[in-house]
């Protein structure tokens, strides 16, 4: 009997260390799945908590975004790309009479206060189309009183990556802005009136002053011809002619002056020769400045063509940059004036060889009755003339300024447009003066 159980014993060992082996790997598994389960619901508590913390914080830097858009004094808005509005600011969502920001999102402009939508969704495409660059416009809101306000708005596009995102867009109220530029307009036009009407009382009294002053020409001439005078009286007399014929010439810079700024002169423009015109005015000007000391020459140009534009009063314009150029030059130095056409028009310069001038006086140098403060000051009506090229240069709807040279002295460049004449027929308003300084 033992001999037999100890071999069914035997003979089942192999079946029992299979159940063994099996049961053992059932428990290891269900360990183990009990050990991932763990892990995953640890997991996913840490995660959970992760993500509130991301949604605190996000909620967080939201509401600081959004306190400080309210705190913008702009209304500032966006939308999506079906022009739904997915937010605002504090003062947007008040301009269109509600109490909070979130009550704007998922409306139209048709919910809110455009009386015109057609022109906000003109305003849209137009944002849409150019982009980054967006588009503006203006229109005026009635306030409950019957007020109006001007109000300005402008757009851009947002884009995330390459695709459209939607409209980013602000307005502001620009009444003030408004009413500053109409009383701006009338200073401006009530000062114009001022300018015509002391320009006219400035050429009318130069005009009859020039009466006396011829009267002393004539008789300093008359002194200057008498045979019986001494030396020291014929002198004299020229010394009165001379003075005499200065004041004159101020006397028409003066009355010049008057007629360019009430608009009283016309431009004839002919076919000019430049190069000719420039060596008649240096022949006019070469005795005065031989005195000085000074030499002129005139630089060799490539002016095939004539150029229209009013010869005399080029002419003065010329005259008037070699005197003022003769004032800062450096005794036995050469004044050359020189011309070229470029894409900008004729550009004539002249300039010297001297100590220049400071960069404030050299913005300054054309205004009006400026005297440049220096030791080679001379009188005032010299300085006159620089505005009153000005004027001329002006009038031919181009540009005049000043420059101190890298290699000493001073040069004065004025340039008229290649197309004068259809500014002139057009009725295109002249250009503002602006004196460039470059050191």
């Amino acid at each position: 009997m033992l001999t037999d159980r100890i071999l069914l014993v035997l003979n089942m060992a192999p079946y029992l260390s299979y159940m063994a082996f099996f049961g053992f790997a059932g428990i290891a598994f269900l360990c183990h799945l009990l050990v991932v389960r763990r892990l995953e619901a640890t997991f996913r508590e840490e995660l959970s908590i992760a993500r509130h913390d991301a949604v605190v914080r996000l909620e967080c830097e939201r509401d600081r975004l959004q306190q400080i858009l309210d705190r913008l004094p702009y209304a500032l808005y966006w939308q999506d790309s079906n022009m739904v509005f997915q937010g605002c600011n504090l003062a947007f969502a008040e301009g269109a009479g509600l109490d909070h920001t979130d009550q704007v999102i998922g409306k139209t402009v048709v919910d809110l206060f455009w009386e015109d939508p057609a022109a906000e969704r003109k305003c849209d495409l137009e944002a849409l189309a150019n982009g980054v660059d967006g588009a503006s416009y203006e229109w005026v809101r009635p306030g409950p009183g019957g007020e109006k306000s001007h109000m300005l708005t402008r757009k851009w596009a947002l884009f995330q990556g390459d695709r459209l995102n939607g409209i980013l867009g602000f307005y502001a109220d620009v009444s003030i802005f408004k009413k500053y530029e109409i009383e701006l307009r009338r200073s401006q036009e009530a000062a114009e009136c001022v300018g015509m009407a002391r320009g006219l009382f400035l050429g009318n009294m130069a005009d009859e002053l020039k009466v006396p002053v011829n009267g002393i020409l004539s008789y300093a001439g008359f002194g200057i011809k008498i045979d019986g005078n001494t030396e020291r009286m014929r002198q004299y007399f020229q010394m009165i002619d001379s003075c005499a014929q200065n004041q004159l010439r101020l006397l028409d810079d003066i009355i010049d002056l008057s007629r360019l700024q009430t608009g009283r002169t016309r431009l004839n423009l002919v076919p000019a020769d430049i190069p000719g015109l420039m060596k008649k005015t240096l022949e006019s000007i070469r005795p005065r400045a031989a005195e000085q000391s000074l030499f002129l020459e005139l630089h060799e140009m490539d002016l095939p063509d004539p150029f229209p534009l009013d010869e005399v009063r080029i002419g003065r314009v010329l005259e008037h940059l070699i005197h003022r150029s003769c004032r800062t030059a450096h005794s036995g130095t050469t004044i050359i004036l020189a011309a070229s056409r470029g894409p900008s028009g004729l550009r004539i310069c002249v300039r010297n060889r001297g100590a220049g001038l400071p960069v404030q006086e050299t913005r300054q140098l054309f205004d009006k009755l400026y005297s440049a403060d220096n030791r080679n000051t001379g009188s005032r009506g010299e300085d006159l003339e620089l505005a009153v090229s000005r004027e001329i240069v002006t009038l031919h709807r181009g540009k005049i300024w000043a420059e101190n040279l890298v290699t000493g002295g001073l040069a004065f460049y004025f340039e008229i447009p290649p197309d004068l004449a259809g500014q002139l027929a057009r009725g295109d308003r002249p250009l503002s003066f602006q004196a460039v300084a470059r050191n």
